[in-house]
């Protein structure tokens, strides 16, 4: 009930405002179908409204008179301030929601850029690491080839080999960042470091011919040549596990 009151108020005030602009009387003000049907607000709509001496036909017959209307024109002119204000308002909202999504695809490029970045890195350190194991399995076929025969060719394949190692292996600490490889790395060279002093030993008792005394050797040094494998292995883990975490 309160609420048809309010309408009826709100009716009137707007009939009143539009009495102002056109001037009509209070008993044809009533009579008008604008009037009757609440639609003081937008009566350029309202079939058969009282705006001049007759009942004026459908809104669509009427709508060039109505245009000529003072209460027309400033209802217009406010509905399209409105207007553009909501689509004002909208085309901020888009414009901050566009902003968002950009900033969005940037930051999940930068950590795909970055994931593929840390997955290259790694691989390639498998790859050194692997790379230093399948060369070290070559120089230590080379020292066997020559502990069996006193081949030098097999000598001097060793020695070309085992400096191109030693040099991967150096190389290979420049890539690698946290203390768990670098630790890794360290037990590397040591291994290695172990090998060398073995195949030096080795070496002289061959070119010696101190076969007894290189028999011997061999049987009391236990597994240097696996150790450097085992060394190598546990790096390339390390790095498999870096990489399945992200890091």
């Amino acid at each position: 009930m309160e609420r048809e009151k309010g309408k009826e108020r709100n009716n009137q005030r707007i009939f009143t405002k539009l009495l102002g602009l056109q001037k009509c009387p209070e008993e044809k003000k009533r009579a008008c179908p604008a009037y009757i049907e609440k639609r003081g607000r937008d009566c350029w709509l309202v079939d058969h409204t009282l705006c001049d001496t007759e009942g004026q036909s459908s809104a669509a017959e009427k709508i060039n008179l109505c245009r000529r209307c003072d209460f027309y024109r400033r209802a217009n002119r406010q509905g399209i301030q409105i207007g553009g204000k909501l689509l004002m308002g909208f085309g901020l909202v888009l414009l901050l929601t566009l902003a968002l999504g950009l900033l969005s695809l940037a930051q999940l490029n930068a950590i795909n850029e970055s994931y593929t970045d840390l997955m290259e890195h790694k691989a390639a350190n498998m790859s050194k690491v692997q790379g230093i194991l399948i060369r070290y399995e070559k120089t230590a076929l080379d020292l066997r080839g020559y502990m069996l025969t006193g081949n030098p060719s097999y000598l001097n394949a060793y020695l070309v080999e085992t400096k191109r190692l030693q040099r991967d292996i150096s190389e290979l600490a420049k890539h690698l960042q946290s203390n768990d490889e670098r630790s890794l790395h360290m037990a590397l060279q040591a291994a290695h470091a172990d090998s060398e002093k073995y195949a030096q030993t080795v070496i002289r008792f061959r070119q010696n011919n101190q076969m007894e005394e290189l028999t011997q050797y061999l049987q009391t040094s236990g597994d240097i040549i696996n150790a450097v494998i085992y060394a190598g292995q546990a790096l390339v883990d390390e790095e498999q596990r870096l990489l399945n975490l992200g890091k």
